[in-house]
């Protein structure tokens, strides 16, 4: 599964974290989250349970291992609160792993 975490300074509402599942799919059916900046872990993957496409695994597949994206987002946040000079950090794509692993394959 592929997903997509960007965090960003917006001008006008500040910080953003935006998640979402698939890429383009996440667009086609709205399918992404803005989650507040320094949520905990649980309330990361409590958001993500939110997203239609994949997390929940498609017809009795396993689920994803959210623990893991959560920690993944978690980090990437933390990264841009301490690089004060940093506007923005994105994970396209985060290739997520069915409750094993979760890494990014490329960075910004």
């Amino acid at each position: 599964m592929l997903t997509r975490a960007t965090v960003r300074h917006n001008d006008t509402i500040g910080p953003a974290n935006l998640v979402g599942c698939g890429g383009t799919q996440a667009n086609i059916l709205q399918d992404v989250r803005l989650l507040a900046l320094q949520l905990r872990p649980a309330a990361i993957i409590a958001e993500l349970r939110e997203l239609k496409s994949g997390v929940h695994g498609w017809r009795g597949s396993p689920t994803l291992d959210l623990d893991a994206v959560a920690a993944i987002i978690a980090a990437v946040v933390g990264a841009l609160v301490a690089a004060t000079n940093t506007r923005e950090i994105d994970l396209n794509p985060v290739v997520v792993s069915l409750r094993e692993t979760a890494r990014s394959r490329s960075t910004r």
